[in-house]
């Protein structure tokens, strides 16, 4: 059978990340001019020994959540290949390779760590571990802000604009949307959360409506809190339906 690779990315949501053979914690690292160094360790929880190698990815992201990287040399890591024996670990020391002015924005990188390739395989599959870990350099005083930008409905999907106007990058512990009639009798309801949003950025969140719910709809409420700023807003049908419903 054909051998493929099979890739584990994972991110923010918990304390500790952990794969089928390494465990890694924290799982997200703030550096800045007075905190200018940090590390992570590396477990390795399996019965056998395990190679991984470290880099460190300049990170954006589109208004759609897509990310991209590119090279950097912003940040220092050592060691960069290394060997972690069954149950020990190994400590990967990170720092800001410069003295120069604390960044006006918060800069966004990826720490990845990808278990190099061995003999093991499930089914005919080699499995191959990446972990991922979010990497910030700080600005010299962060600042929050923000704004519900849009809200829109077509067909069967609505989407939401939000704008993180602070300098850092914001989580947003809770979305809360409602839909209602002309009687404010609520018809829709989804709750939102554990979602980012990037330093200065716009982000789009999509969301499944039932098809035909601007057809009922009178209005739309929005909810958010976004690293603690609290976000409103509130749209008639006619400013959220892309395409309004037919009258008879």
């Amino acid at each position: 059978m054909r051998r493929r690779s099979l890739f584990l990315i994972l991110l923010f949501e918990t304390a500790a990340a952990s794969g089928a053979t390494l465990n890694v914690y924290p799982l997200k690292i703030v550096l800045s001019r007075r905190d200018r160094s940090s590390s992570i360790v590396l477990t390795n929880v399996g019965k056998e020994q395990t190679v991984v190698q470290v880099t460190v990815r300049k990170w954006r992201q589109d208004i759609k959540g897509a990310d991209s990287f590119s090279d950097t040399d912003d940040v220092l890591f050592f060691p960069k290949i290394v060997t972690i024996p069954p149950a020990q670990k190994q400590i990967i020391r990170v720092g800001l390779r410069t003295i120069g002015e604390e960044p006006a924005v918060e800069s966004s990188y990826r720490l990845f760590i990808d278990e190099l390739p061995l003999n093991q395989t499930v089914n005919g599959v080699r499995m191959t571990l990446r972990l991922a870990v979010p990497l910030f350099i700080g600005p010299a005083r962060a600042t929050k802000g923000g704004a519900i930008d849009s809200v829109s409905i077509r067909n069967d999907q609505m989407t939401i604009v939000v704008r993180n106007g602070g300098n850092s990058h914001a989580h947003i512990s809770s979305m809360t949307v409602i839909a209602a009639d002309a009687k404010r009798s609520q018809i829709f309801r989804t709750d939102q959360r554990d979602l980012y949003v990037l330093a200065a950025s716009l982000r789009a969140f999509t969301v499944k409506v039932p098809t035909g719910l601007c057809g009922s709809t009178s209005n739309v409420r929005v909810w958010v809190d976004l690293g603690g700023v609290q976000l409103f807003k509130e749209s008639p049908r006619d400013a959220v339906c892309v395409a309004r419903p037919a009258t008879s």
